[in-house]
This record gives C-alpha cells, sequence and structure tokens, in this order.
C-alpha cells in the first residue's frame, strides 16, 4: 500500500511588478498523477516531485488541462494514485492562509515562509534562490523531509530523516537554513501557491486504502517576466508517498 502527500503554492504578480491580490483563493480539480511512482523514495517515502493532474480550473492560476509538478507539505494524510479532489489554491504572498491546512499553528505564516523557501531551493523550478548564500547543492529528498518537519515534529524520528554530514545537506541542515534564512517579506513567496484539498476520499478501489483527507502541496508558478502577460503565476511543488 501506497501513501503520498501534496502541496501547492500559488502568486500573483502584474504588469507593472507590483502584487495584486484581487482573489487569493481559487479551486482546481486534480487527480494524482501515475508520473509520481516515478519520483525518488527516502526513507520507504516517495518524495518530491509529485505530480497533478489539473482537471479544471476556477479563477486559479493554473490551466486546465495542465500537469504540474509539487511538492508535499503534509506528512501524516494520504493520498494514492488516481484520486481525484477539489481543492483551494491559495497564493502566498496575500498572507490569508485561512483555507489551508496548518493555519491554526502556532506562527503559522512564519512555517509557510520556512516551507516556501525550502520549496524554492530545490531547483525544481528554477536556479535555487540562495544557492550561493547556502553554499550547498540542492537535495530535493532531504528538502521535503524538512518540510514535513515543519509542521509535524515527529518527522525527525522517521527513517528518512538524515543529520550530520550528507552530500547536498542533510534533511536538518536544511531545516536549520529555513529557520535562519527565510525572508519575511511577503512578496518574496509571489511565485508559491498552496493547494490545500476541500474534499476527502472516503475509499480507494485499487488498493482499498481508506484515504481519507488528502495531502496539502506546495507549488510554484511561472517566471515574473511570463506575468507580463499572464497576470498570474504558477509554481508547483511536491512531496511524499510512504509504501508500505
Amino acid at each position: 500500500m501506497l501513501k503520498l502527500r501534496l502541496l501547492l503554492v500559488v502568486g500573483f504578480l502584474s504588469a507593472s511588478s507590483l502584487l495584486v491580490f484581487a482573489d487569493p483563493v481559487s479551486t482546481i480539480n486534480v487527480t494524482l498523477d501515475a508520473k509520481t511512482l516515478n519520483s525518488p523514495a527516502q526513507g520507504g517515502v516517495i518524495v518530491a516531485p509529485y505530480f497533478l493532474d489539473v482537471n479544471s480550473a476556477n479563477n486559479a492560476p493554473f490551466k486546465a488541462p495542465s500537469l504540474i509538478s509539487v511538492i508535499c507539505d503534509d506528512f501524516p494524510d494520504h493520498v494514492s494514485v488516481g484520486e481525484q479532489w477539489t481543492a483551494n489554491v491559495t497564493s502566498l504572498s496575500s498572507g490569508n492562509l485561512s483555507n489551508t491546512y496548518f493555519k491554526n499553528d502556532p506562527g503559522a505564516l512564519s512555517l509557510y515562509e520556512q516551507a516556501a523557501w525550502l520549496l524554492l531551493q530545490t531547483g525544481l523550478y528554477s536556479t535555487p534562490t540562495d544557492v550561493a548564500t547556502t553554499g550547498t547543492p540542492n537535495n530535493i529528498g532531504n528538502i521535503n523531509f524538512a518540510i514535513w518537519q515543519i509542521f509535524d515534529s515527529g518527522v525527525s524520528g522517521t527513517s528518512g530523516w538524515t543529520t550530520g554530514t550528507v552530500s547536498g545537506g542533510s534533511a536538518a541542515f536544511w531545516l536549520q537554513q529555513a529557520q535562519t534564512m527565510a525572508p519575511t517579506q511577503l512578496s518574496y513567496y509571489s511565485g508559491v501557491q498552496i493547494i490545500t484539498p476541500v474534499s476527502t476520499v472516503t475509499y480507494n478501489s485499487t488498493n482499498g486504502y481508506p484515504d481519507g483527507r488528502p495531502q496539502e502541496y506546495l507549488a510554484f508558478t511561472p517566471e515574473p517576466s511570463t506575468f507580463l502577460l499572464l497576470g498570474t503565476g504558477l509554481m508547483a511543488v511536491l512531496r511524499r508517498r510512504k509504501l508500505f
């Protein structure tokens, strides 16, 4: 049996390079794509990238149909390939977390900023934003585990958690970097989107696992130059799956 998770974050930029937040939350209907099974595993868990098929979009920064890559920020919940659900898409730069899973966590905005900063270090969307500062090549598996630890303190006790000297930086290293280096200016995260499911999956006919609440994902939208034409952006981040 397999467990999966995902989270997506979306941002907006106007032609004048000013952020616009006319509607920070939109909705999409998505399916977890089988391409996710080709992503690497760490500690028996599939890590980023995950892949979502966007089947329909309502005022969202994603086109439908399209395939987007995401990273999961939600370790406890589960998803299975082929599952479908509706999700809210929240622009992190709006500062409005009312539709996200972890909105009630102490310091929630700071936690999402740390996770988004880590997303931007994966190299999945472009050159890591602070690679010159960190001086460490990206390591997506360990970055993903660091993101999970931000929202679930028990992740550091799993077999996928790494410490010490590790090529590309351990999970503990990346967590410490995020806690000390993530900017607090919301404009820094203008391309980051949070994808939060609003519908549940009670039973999966393929593997029989009662997945319940699907995972949340982070993603990234197009570069600012694209925003000059579209007025919106997209970014996708992937996250993990567990094998049983």
